[in-house]
């Protein structure tokens, strides 16, 4: 069969300086691709690498497109332009999407659905914290039906309808994709998993990583509007760092505790039900007092992430996700009063 726009996927993989990965990307992508007799192009769009990542994507297979965004949006728009296919799949240049995900987007938009994504798994080694934030990760985007962008996937036409990626956004661009696509039909988040690097994790202690989750909401849209420190998970260094000394001391501690408050979210039922009073009154006691405290102040960020999810619901065109997103502020709201009050109560009992 000829490839035709009708028939044809698109695989466009934004790259920098991605010399390390990008060939496994490109032939892991042809390989999956002809083993399910899929009819494909694979576009590596490269935004000003300095390294061999645009001979190594064109050894591999793949058409190159050189572009200087600096901006992960914009490069991802571009390879779509350049792009033939009705069917348009999004890949990161660290990750290895199997037969199982590519062909479930095909056939998922064969079917009807305007687009979805595949969640993410890890490569070892990673700090010990991380699988258990992944997991905590692939359990919410499931709930409230997103996916983030190291597979990506929709049709051409509702790509158009939503305008792309938004440029405006230096990260987060694909989340903000999975909300567009939404409102124009049915989304669906793929059972296979793909399998990316953990340089982001790597490269950047625990706290860090964990502050920008925890600061997001805080800010919304406008951590995104520029290159600055809210992206440093997305623009750092893309190779992980051999580290000595103090700053392989700093990682080790800072990875410790988040593992400790991974844990904690991870346990979030055993903090919330009710105690009987002789553990309240135990050394296990004290311990959910201060885990409730800090919960109390990390809550906090519950009531701006309402407004935003909030927002994103009214802007919803289609009444399932616009009332999973309903109902999704309304909880925030709930627990973000919830923690307004305990943070009351315990500055309260600090001044008295």
């Amino acid at each position: 069969m000829a490839d035709t726009p009708d028939n044809l996927v698109s695989f466009v993989i934004p790259a920098h300086n991605e010399q390390a990965l990008i060939g496994r990307t490109v032939r892991a992508l042809s390989e999956a691709a002809q083993s399910i007799e899929l009819s494909h192009e694979i576009i590596v769009v490269d935004d000003t690498s300095t390294d061999q990542t645009s001979e190594i994507a064109s050894i591999a297979g793949a058409q190159v497109v050189k572009v200087s965004h600096r901006q992960i949006a914009a490069t991802r728009n571009s390879g779509a332009s350049a792009a033939r296919g009705e069917f348009l799949i999004f890949v990161d240049a660290d990750t290895v999407a199997g037969r199982n995900a590519i062909g479930g987007a095909v056939r998922a938009m064969q079917r009807g659905a305007v687009g979805g994504g595949a969640l993410a798994r890890l490569e070892k080694p990673v700090p010990l914290y991380a699988p258990l934030l992944m997991l905590l990760f692939r359990f919410y985007f499931r709930v409230i039906g997103v996916s983030g962008g190291a597979f990506l996937f929709c049709t051409r036409k509702a790509f158009d309808a939503v305008g792309g990626f938004d440029e405006k956004r230096y990260g987060g661009e694909d989340m903000a994709m999975s909300v567009a696509l939404q409102q124009e039909g049915r989304f669906v988040v793929l059972r296979p998993l793909v399998t990316t690097s953990p340089r982001r994790v790597q490269n950047s202690s625990g706290l860090s990583v964990l502050g920008t989750l925890l600061v997001a909401p805080l800010l919304g849209r406008w951590a995104f509007r520029s290159r600055g420190k809210w992206t440093r998970l997305w623009y750092a260094n893309r190779h992980p760092d051999q580290q000595h000394g103090l700053k392989r001391c700093w990682f080790s501690i800072s990875n410790a505790i988040a593992l400790a408050i991974v844990l904690v979210f991870a346990l979030l039922p055993l903090w919330i039900v009710p105690w009987p009073q002789a553990l309240r009154d135990s050394f296990l006691g004290d311990i959910r007092m201060v885990v409730g405290i800090f919960l109390s102040f990390v809550g906090l960020t519950l009531l701006p992430a309402a407004i935003f999810i909030g927002l994103a619901a009214i802007h919803q065109k289609r009444w399932a996700p616009r009332v999973k997103f309903l109902a999704l502020a309304v909880v925030a709201a709930w627990l973000g009063w919830r923690s307004v009050l305990s943070v009351g109560w315990f500055l309260a009992k600090l001044g008295s």
